[in-house]
């Protein structure tokens, strides 16, 4: 008998509930659902970690002029639309926090009945290239007024800031850097 038990199967005592109907059948996903599930657990295990080695020290990028930044007050949520893109059910579009306090809010927008591109905001956050660290992007550069990078999946991602929160966008439908940066300040533009 395994000693590890699932969050899922505890009853509110802490007790591991059994049915007679166990193992259940899998329901069968659309495709993109497992590579968006392993995009989303990278970026939550990277914050973590880059909370933490920001908070204590750790390296960081040269610094650069203090300036006063007004944070974005109340939840962040992501509109329902964006341009003529609309949000998909799913996601967590109102953000959850975590253990180290960063708040996190992701959706996918399709047009047409197509996902084009996934949705993530993130607060607090201070450099944009460090978000894209912290999802295993790279080849990171400015450019077309955001901050961009290829994920390991090999698709594009874009940050744009606005005060305390990185708007990712990662396109899904092979856009160019420049409609990425303009979804993610369409987002950005919401909050």
């Amino acid at each position: 008998m395994s000693n590890h038990h699932h969050d899922e199967g505890m009853s509110d005592a802490g007790t591991v509930a059994t049915s007679p109907e166990a193992p259940k059948e899998k329901r069968k996903l659309p495709p993109w659902v497992p590579g968006v599930a392993v995009f989303l657990a990278i970026l939550l295990i990277a914050g973590i970690a880059g909370s933490f080695l920001t908070r204590t020290g750790g390296p960081t990028e040269t610094p650069t002029p203090t300036t006063t930044v007004v944070p974005v007050e109340g939840p962040l949520v992501l509109p329902d639309t964006v341009g003529e893109y609309a949000l998909k059910p799913g996601g967590e579009p109102e953000a959850t926090a975590g253990e180290d306090g960063v708040e996190i809010a992701n959706g996918t927008y399709a047009k047409g009945g197509r996902d084009y591109f996934i949705a993530l905001v993130l607060r607090p956050a201070a450099n944009p290239g460090e978000v894209l660290r912290q999802i295993n992007a790279s080849g990171i550069r400015e450019q077309a007024g955001g901050t961009c990078g290829r994920t390991a999946d090999d698709r594009d991602a874009c940050v744009v800031m606005r005060a305390d929160v990185a708007v990712v966008a990662v396109g899904l439908r092979g856009q160019t850097i420049e409609e990425l940066v303009g979804e993610a300040q369409q987002v950005a533009d919401t909050l």
